[in-house]
């Protein structure tokens, strides 16, 4: 398990809360489905009423070649966007955490079909998980999005390029 107790001095550690850390040297893989699970078993108002969550998997990620502190920015990302579900997605019932790679680009989205309780001005001016999340984006070189999904829900996703596989021809 890549679960340790908190040294202060190691700087390739993501904090999941004051007592627990997650080794950023594990693979993105790894970390992300514990930033998950240990997200959702918070006592957070929105997530009294789930009542199916999914994830696709995050293997998508395998390849995706990540510094410490880029993996730290999506461990923070994941746990923000969930946590902003917790907080204000009040009577959402299903939450998603789809994780793709397409040609050109990797994605990573949270979906819920609550409620909305922050202000749509209030979210874009003074949440912090959003400000990192644009920060995070702009480091990847990718985009960050928070829509409105009709008729009620919130999807937040995170964009950034895939390599371009360049295939080598022998002859």
């Amino acid at each position: 398990m890549i679960m340790q107790k908190i040294h202060p001095t190691h700087k390739n550690l993501f904090h999941l809360d004051s007592y627990r850390e997650l080794d950023l040297q594990a693979p993105i893989t790894a970390l992300l489905p514990q930033v998950y699970e240990h997200t959702l078993a918070r006592q957070l108002p929105g997530f009294r009423a789930l009542k199916t969550c999914s994830v696709s998997n995050f293997k998508p990620l395998r390849h995706c070649h990540l510094t410490l502190e880029q993996k730290r920015g999506l461990c923070r990302f994941l746990q923000a966007t969930l946590c902003s579900v917790g907080k204000h997605g009040i009577g959402a019932s299903r939450l998603k955490v789809i994780c793709v790679k397409r040609p050109g680009y990797y994605s990573l989205r949270v979906i819920d079909d609550g409620t909305n309780t922050m202000s749509w001005a209030k979210s874009i001016t003074s949440s912090q998980g959003i400000h990192q999340a644009s920060i995070l984006s702009q480091h990847l070189q990718g985009k960050f999005r928070r829509a409105e999904i009709c008729p009620q829900g919130t999807l937040y996703e995170l964009t950034w390029p895939a390599p371009i596989q360049r295939h080598r021809w022998f002859w």
